[in-house]
């Protein structure tokens, strides 16, 4: 028994296993997830919700006689294939990913903050001199700026934050 790297499409993990616990339930199949908070539309909390790590992947450890019936079912699915053979991945490789995840340390989630907020003092870099100012609000990428010599609308790429 052997790990292998089935793709399906993406978004269809689940249902394909749900397919094949019906079809092969004798096959082992994984596929990491990372939970998420999303507030979706109209909803007034954040709710939890478990995503893929490797989207439109599974991990399927099958012996050599059933190769071929997981491939075969009602949900399209393909074997990953580097040099026209199937690969084999290593048990240690899906263990580990199994202890992050357990871990909850396989995804971190990182969210930008633009430092270019209201009342943040910048220096704005002009073709004729360096000014100093004070942010009012952002526009696109642009930002409205209070400067010495009144109010004015420069590109956020001409700032520096002081």
């Amino acid at each position: 028994m052997s790990w292998l790297l089935l793709r399906v499409g993406i978004g269809s993990q689940h249902r394909y296993m749900e397919v094949a616990g019906e079809y092969c339930p004798d096959v082992e199949m994984y596929y990491p997830r990372y939970s998420v908070f999303v507030r979706p539309h109209g909803a007034r909390r954040p709710v939890k919700v478990l995503r893929p790590v490797y989207p439109g992947y599974i991990f399927v450890r099958v012996g050599e006689g059933k190769v071929k019936e997981v491939v075969r079912l009602p949900v399209r699915a393909y074997w990953v294939r580097f040099g026209g053979t199937v690969e084999v991945v290593q048990d240690r490789v899906v263990q580990r990913i199994k202890e992050l995840e357990g871990h909850n340390e396989l995804i971190r989630e990182v969210k930008y903050v633009n430092p270019y907020r209201s009342g943040v003092q910048v220096k704005v870099h002009l073709p004729m001199a360096d000014l100093s100012a004070i942010v009012v609000k952002l526009v696109g990428t642009r930002a409205l700026v209070d400067l010495p010599v009144g109010r004015g609308m420069v590109p956020v790429h001409c700032m520096e934050l002081i």
